[in-house]
């Protein structure tokens, strides 16, 4: 489980450093760098992308389920912790997620999401938690 939030540096080759506490909890297993919602990206570790993806595995009937997955698997990355502790972030990804020099990571459960620091900002300041909390329970979700 990821959770925290770090800010950290992209160079002029698309890399950053990884939080070392993400770091650390990934370990050596492989990473795919995929886009999320809201404009930002998801890293994942591959055990955890194989499980999120296991839910659109009924897609041949459903053409939402195959248009959730091929959003999820088209243009994902394998990524590669280099021995400064750096992933690069290809460029298509920096654009969908209007990445500057400056990211935003946050853990959210099972996935690290990285952010432009404005637009995280931005998104967190719209959430009125008691009004979502209110809708969820309306809903029965909570």
């Amino acid at each position: 489980m990821f959770f925290g939030t770090y800010e950290h540096t992209m160079d002029s080759k698309g890399r950053v450093s990884l939080p070392a506490r993400f770091r650390n909890k990934l370990g050596e297993e492989e990473i795919i760098l995929v886009r999320g919602y809201e404009h930002c990206l998801w890293l994942f570790k591959l055990a955890d992308y194989e499980t999120f993806l296991a839910q659109f595995n009924d897609t041949v009937f459903d053409e939402r389920k195959r248009r959730m997955q091929r959003w999820f698997t088209n243009g994902a990355f394998d990524v590669e912790i280099d021995t400064a502790g750096r992933i690069r972030v290809p460029a298509s990804m920096q654009s969908y997620a209007g990445l500057g020099k400056a990211i935003t990571f946050t853990g959210n459960q099972d996935r690290i999401e990285l952010w432009d620091p404005s637009e995280h900002q931005s998104y967190l300041d719209s959430i009125d938690i008691d009004e979502l909390t209110n809708e969820l329970v309306a809903d029965g979700i909570l």
